[in-house]
């Protein structure tokens, strides 16, 4: 798979003129897409692709350990008791209350809620569906440039981990190498 990232600062324009002879989708990911980063690609199963969303998010706000753990609790005690995948405001909803048995459970649910809040109230339209687009229309049959340029460098970092590993494990699964390209 051929990955392109461009944070385009306002030049979507100027792209989209450069490439204007090939089959590309562009998508403002802060008002046009929408992702639910907790759901799994196909053949994947939810509770492996925790684990690695749980890494992403952690690493994206450069946190590690308990923040993980606790992100990776939070969706599968969401997920045990709802049977729904949970969204990012969900997860907020659930944090809140959540009482943690130690300080350190306590602060890591800070933490958390900390990093969670400013990503529900600035990227809701992006972050708040169940599933988000189908990967199997949009990742098959069309490249696909994403502008990022409005948001902020940790859910950038988040969003792209998160996005491209999905892209790069749909592709695999379904036996795609390099036709298309994410950019």
């Amino acid at each position: 798979m051929k990955a392109h990232i461009y944070d385009s600062h306002g030049e979507m324009d100027k792209l989209k003129q450069y490439f204007q002879a090939e089959d590309i989708l562009f998508m403002d990911v802060k008002n046009q897409y929408k992702e639910n980063p907790n759901y799994p690609p196909p053949n994947f199963s939810f509770k492996e692709w925790s684990v690695f969303v749980a890494l992403a998010f952690a690493s994206a706000n450069f946190m590690k350990g308990h923040v993980q753990n606790l992100y990776i609790r939070c969706v599968l005690s969401i997920y045990e008791k709802e049977k729904i995948i949970p969204n990012f405001k969900e997860m907020e909803k659930w944090l809140l209350s959540f009482k943690g048995s130690s300080n350190l459970e306590r602060e890591t649910k800070a933490r958390l809620i900390n990093i969670l809040q400013p990503m529900n109230l600035t990227l809701s339209s992006l972050l708040h569906c169940r599933k988000g687009h189908p990967y199997e229309n949009i990742l098959l049959d069309k490249n696909i440039c994403f502008d990022i340029s409005k948001l902020k460098r940790e859910d950038k970092i988040f969003f792209i981990t998160v996005h491209l590993l999905r892209a790069y494990l749909y592709r695999q699964s379904q036996g795609i190498r390099d036709r298309k390209s994410v950019v």
